[in-house]
């Protein structure tokens, strides 16, 4: 059972996709019988779900809807930055397709980048600005992650007047958020990271054995494309509101998720501490980043267990907290794209369909 369009080209999968996710649940299913294994109370645990707060976790599936909202909005807003329009709502409609795609990409769905990418072309925008949506959005979404990260770590330090359980990985972290800000600070000189850039390619052209250099592209070829992605940085950079705006945009849909974890947490009469809640959701998303499973599935929940149980939390509310966040940051959205995909058919409007120019 296959979706296809031929007016927007995009293959979806459904059957092995929900095959995949059977197969995912299966694992939840599994990780329970390892908890209980571990000493986990989750009879405790199933009487905070049943007894859980429905307010507040309301409020947490209210959070998770702004930060779809804003992602789709973060979508809009870049894109008119490097001068592709397009309506507000057709890329929150996008974008929420695009997170229900990777959340199904281990199990046969489309690719989200496919998707973003194929929008913003079917609009008229050339390669180059496609290819500088996604190093800005990368490098917004990377600054947001540390900036988190950072907030947690510390804010923990300066409350308890010590380093948090778990020094290795936490540390780890660390140095890596400061190494990623080294590099984008680095990059961030277009003019000088080109020239390295292409320099390297360069060295390599005349160093590498035939069989790899055939396959490099020729400093030539590529400094045009070059030259129009910092063409196209430039245009963001003299944009309204500038990359301050777009920044503070981007920490609205991490900001959310926090949000949303904190009030299942507070439902389930967890202790909500800020910095806590920072912190591990902040690392979390960082292993998460550098999982090389697709979709992240499974390393947000190991890593907000593992964070949460050694800053003292109570292993079975936990992972059902963790569980219900994650009902509403990684399984909701997929219901919610197929709708829109469906949408989309049924009303006969093409993604590929270009948006007619001024």
């Amino acid at each position: 059972m296959t979706m296809h369009s031929a007016r927007q080209g995009l293959p979806f999968n459904l059957r092995r996709s929900l095959i995949g996710l059977l197969v995912y649940a299966g694992f939840l299913l599994l990780a329970f019988v390892l908890l209980r294994g571990q000493g986990a109370n989750l009879a405790r645990a199933q009487n905070a779900i049943s007894q859980a707060n429905l307010a507040l976790l309301g409020l947490a599936l209210g959070a998770e809807l702004l930060r779809f909202g804003c992602m789709g909005l973060l979508l809009w807003a870049l894109a008119a930055a490097l001068g592709v329009r397009t309506p507000l709502l057709r890329a929150i409609r996008v974008m929420l397709i695009a997170v229900a795609a990777r959340h199904l990409v281990p199990l046969g769905g489309i690719p989200d980048y496919a998707l973003r990418a194929r929008f913003l072309q079917r609009r008229g925008a050339p390669a180059s600005t496609v290819a500088a949506y996604f190093l800005l959005n990368g490098v917004l979404s990377w600054l947001a992650l540390i900036s988190i990260f950072g907030l947690g770590f510390v804010g923990y330090v300066a409350l308890n007047h010590g380093l948090p359980p778990q020094p290795g990985l936490f540390g780890g972290a660390a140095l890596g958020s400061l190494g990623v800000l080294a590099l984008l600070a680095w990059l961030w000189h277009g003019q000088r990271s080109a020239g390295h850039v292409l320099g390297w390619l360069h060295y390599l052209k005349l160093r590498a054995p035939a069989w790899l250099r055939k396959r490099l592209v020729s400093p030539e070829r590529a400094m045009p494309f070059v030259d129009e992605l910092r063409s196209s940085l430039r245009t963001v950079q003299s944009a309204r509101g500038g990359p301050i705006a777009l920044v503070a945009l981007a920490m609205v849909p991490p900001l959310a998720d926090v949000a949303a974890l904190a009030a299942v947490f507070a439902a389930l009469g967890l202790p909500v501490r800020l910095a806590a809640m920072l912190l591990g959701y902040g690392l979390a998303a960082y292993l998460a980043f550098l999982t090389p499973l697709p979709g992240d599935a499974g390393v947000v929940e190991a890593a907000l267990t593992l964070v949460f149980t050694s800053l003292g939390y109570d292993l079975g509310l936990v992972a059902a907290g963790v569980l219900l966040f994650r009902l509403l940051s990684f399984w909701l959205p997929i219901p919610i794209g197929l709708l829109l995909w469906w949408g989309f058919e049924a009303e006969g409007v093409a993604l590929a369909q270009p948006e007619p120019q001024a």
